[in-house]
C-alpha cells in the first residue's frame, strides 16, 4: 500500500468509526455517506469484521473508456 493509500484508508477508518460511534443518526449518515464514496472513488473494499488497516483492499483501477466517449 503506498503512503497516499494508506492515508486514504486512514481516512475511511476514521468516517467508519465516527459513523458507528456517534449517537446523531445525521452524524452517522453522514459519514458512513462519506466513507462509501471514497472506496467507492478509489476503488477500495473493506473486509468483514471490525474495520482496520489488514482488511482494507485497494484494487487497481484502469478505466478501459476513458476519453474513448465519442470518439472514433
Amino acid at each position: 500500500m503506498t503512503p497516499e493509500q494508506k492515508t486514504l484508508a486512514d481516512r475511511i477508518l476514521k468516517l467508519l468509526a465516527l459513523a458507528n460511534s456517534t449517537t446523531f443518526a445525521a452524524e452517522a449518515d453522514t459519514a458512513r455517506r462519506m466513507a462509501e464514496e471514497l472506496m467507492r472513488t478509489h476503488n477500495i473494499s473493506v473486509g468483514s469484521g471490525k474495520p482496520a488497516q489488514n482488511t482494507i483492499e485497494v484494487r487497481d483501477y484502469i478505466p478501459l473508456l476513458r476519453g474513448c466517449v465519442g470518439k472514433e
